[in-house]
């Protein structure tokens, strides 16, 4: 029996390390510094063991971690939503920093011609956003806006392409992850939508929103760890250093959790793949039509 007969939180009487009732901990000693860096480590990143065993399982068992979670062995592991949070914002860190060191060396007025030649050699994401999908998305304005809007439209046109470069890709980051949580439950709701029939029943499969809400959150973790690495990696063929990864990681994740046959998994994948594909499009020129309006 400890001293303390009484918690100090919620007024119960409490026998153990921990209050019954609320949770608090019995101690009420002051940690020493070691204690009070381990604990706030331990709770906002989950350094305890259970990060790791984490992204073990997502990188190298893809699904695993989704079905430990349905059937209740969720202790030694992050919880979805947290996980979802802590690598979002490691990606769009990263996505930040590796695009800057562009940015800050990026000539402010038309180069040469030689150096416009080397400049078309740069791999940034950035820039090559403003090439393939500026004209389209320029096109797609025309006719739509009207007064200040269109003012600040004709503002954007006439800035250097660096710059134009930075405003696109600083309102991809700005609202990405605003966009990213709108459409995880929108990628849960087709997963239920092609998950509905099974001619084959399966113990331990998704069936209700929440166990798809719980799969398609673990994706879209696995993909959050290997997008910082496309920054690595060199355009054209180097970018199936990270495609075919998740590919696989995406395939032996919709064995392990729905199982089914071949066919089945495949033609479950496409719709829900292509679906989702359309509705991430959407919502990539709608940031970058709201990165253009505050432009000015």
């Amino acid at each position: 029996m400890s001293p303390l007969t009484l918690c100090r939180n919620c007024g119960a009487e409490v026998s153990g390390l921990f209050c019954a009732q609320c949770g608090q901990e019995t101690r009420v000693e002051l940690p020493t510094l070691r204690e009070f860096v381990g604990e706030a480590t331990g709770r906002l990143l989950a350094v305890d063991g259970r990060l790791w065993r984490t992204l073990f399982l997502l990188v190298f068992r893809p699904g695993q971690l989704t079905v430990e979670y349905l059937n209740g062995r969720r202790k030694h592991y992050v919880r979805p939503a947290r996980l979802f949070f802590a690598l979002s914002v490691l990606m769009f860190a990263a996505l930040k920093l590796g695009a800057e060191p562009l940015f800050l060396s990026a000539p402010a007025a038309p180069a040469a011609p030689q150096a416009q030649a080397a400049g078309s050699a740069e791999t940034d994401w950035t820039l090559s956003l403003v090439q393939q999908v500026e004209p389209r998305l320029q096109q797609s304005l025309d006719g739509r806006f009207r007064g200040p809007a269109l003012e600040r439209l004709q503002h954007f046109r006439a800035l250097p392409q660096a710059q134009r470069a930075r405003i696109l890709s600083d309102g991809l980051l700005r609202y990405g992850s605003y966009a990213l949580v709108a459409l995880l439950p929108l990628y849960a709701g087709l997963l239920q939508l092609a998950h509905r029939h099974y001619r084959v029943p399966m113990a331990g499969r998704p069936q209700g929103y929440i166990a798809h809400l719980v799969y398609a959150t673990h994706v879209h973790c696995s993909v959050f760890l290997f997008v910082p690495l496309a920054l690595l990696m060199p355009s054209g063929g180097g970018s199936l250093l990270v495609l075919l990864p998740l590919a696989w990681l995406g395939a032996r994740a919709e064995h392990r959790v729905y199982g089914g046959t071949l066919i089945s998994r495949t033609l479950r994948s496409l719709f829900v793949g292509l679906s989702y594909s359309v509705c991430l499009l959407v919502a990539v020129f709608l940031m970058l039509y709201g990165a253009i309006l505050a432009a000015a």
